[in-house]
């Protein structure tokens, strides 16, 4: 069977990669088809799907094929030969073109993107199969749309009727980057010394958050006088930013208690950050190492908790990948009316309906700015053990059974097409 799969930048290997390895393990021919209509300049330039950077896979090799626009698209795949797309949600611009491949033979299943499946999700019954974590997800996702009436009853009622036939959960196939990561490598690349455990950190997310007060000036500066006096011109929730300007809540002081917590117990500093979100100087500066994407496929963030003994991160899917390789995880928790990207229906239904997401002690323990600063300097690795019973629920609730082994379940179903 040939089977193509939409890359439209080359974070996607990240979501895609333990698919295609499956697919050619299983003898299939795979095509990666790279848009690169896609901008090369900006914020998310770096994640330009550049044919070059397709990763090596374990099982063979892809064949990579560029295209510029829908019709381009289109030609290459039946040119190819290919029965089945594969593409992560359902882009809008590409309903048409999937209805002509239909005419033509041509099957097309789509992926769920986390909790980006809220932006596509109304889109559902639109490819051949869509693939889904698990059923809270769903739920979340007609929750959201109640809420914002993103979808009407009718509709929320229709798609309810392709669960099973069209729908189908398959679990996180992400899950199964562990099988291809050699942790003795890992920690022998990034000079790891044998002795130590691993405190992984994933930064705040400073450069998605500068247009509001609170991440710039209040969590984001340690200078209590300057902040106080930027404070005075503030007109939205000036005397608490003042109280947390005074008791110092901020980045600069979080991450010294993490070092505080590394040099207590003789663990390495690794920080995972991304292009777009560069390191700050105090942080590379306590640090023992800082990534940003090194690779695709395994990923750079699996990697890092594949060699690591406890992760922090802020509200992240990082959680659930923690989750993945039995890594414990401390969600740093900013006020929502802090950080006001975490306003708004989207966040609003996740935290209603999956809180627990985040916050699943035994698995994920969720602190408040304050709470992080003060534990972290007096805290030891046996204050966050992992519980088995607790992390096989958060497991089949979030990431699937317990089975693994979730690609299989995504390529039996694209092969059930045929």
């Amino acid at each position: 069977m040939n089977i193509a799969f939409l890359i439209e930048r080359n974070t996607y290997f990240r979501f895609l990669g333990v698919i295609i390895d499956e697919a050619l393990r299983r003898g299939h021919k795979v095509f990666c088809l790279h848009d690169y209509s896609q901008p090369k300049a900006g914020s998310k330039g770096y994640q330009f799907p550049d044919m070059a950077q397709t990763p090596n896979f374990k099982n063979g090799k892809a064949v990579s094929i560029a295209y510029q626009n829908q019709n381009e698209l289109k030609e290459k795949i039946l040119q190819q030969g290919v029965k089945a797309v594969v593409s992560l949600e359902i882009p809008a611009v590409v309903l048409n073109l999937k209805e002509e491949l239909k005419k033509e033979g041509v099957y097309w299943v789509c992926l769920q993107n986390s909790f980006d499946i809220a932006f596509s999700g109304s889109n559902m019954e639109k490819p051949d199969k869509f693939f889904i974590y698990t059923s809270v997800w769903i739920d979340w996702l007609f929750e959201y749309f109640k809420k914002t009436k993103k979808a009407s009853k009718e509709k929320i009622e229709e798609l309810k009727k392709i669960i099973g036939t069209k729908v189908k959960f398959v679990g996180f196939w992400g899950f199964d980057q562990s099988n291809v990561i050699n942790k003795k490598e890992v920690r022998k690349k990034w000079g790891i010394p044998p002795e130590k455990k691993v405190f992984l950190l994933a930064p705040f997310p400073f450069n998605s958050s500068l247009k509001h007060f609170w991440a710039r000036f209040v969590y984001g500066m340690d200078n209590k006088f300057l902040q106080l006096f930027l404070n005075l011109f503030n007109k939205v929730n000036q005397n608490k930013f003042a109280l947390q300007i005074k008791a110092k809540e901020n980045d600069k002081q979080l991450i010294r208690s993490i070092r505080e917590f590394c040099d207590k117990n003789n663990a390495f500093f690794l920080v995972k950050s991304r292009v777009k979100d560069p390191v700050r100087r105090y942080l590379k500066k306590q640090a023992d190492k800082v990534l940003y994407d090194e690779s695709f496929y395994p990923t750079t963030i699996m990697e890092c908790l594949a060699v690591s003994d406890i992760c922090l991160s802020f509200y992240s899917t990082v959680a659930m990948e923690s989750a993945c390789l039995g890594v414990p995880h401390i969600c740093v928790a900013p006020q929502k009316e802090d950080w006001k990207d975490l306003q708004g229906p989207y966040f609003e239904t996740i935290f209603e309906k999956m809180s627990d997401f985040f916050n699943f002690p035994g698995v994920s323990w969720k602190m408040s700015i304050p709470q992080a600063i003060e534990k972290l300097k007096k805290a030891s690795f046996l204050d966050f053990v992992l519980n088995k019973s607790q992390l096989e629920k958060y497991h089949q609730k979030f990431i699937g059974d317990l089975s693994g082994n979730y690609a299989a379940n995504v390529v039996n179903e694209i092969e059930s097409l045929d």
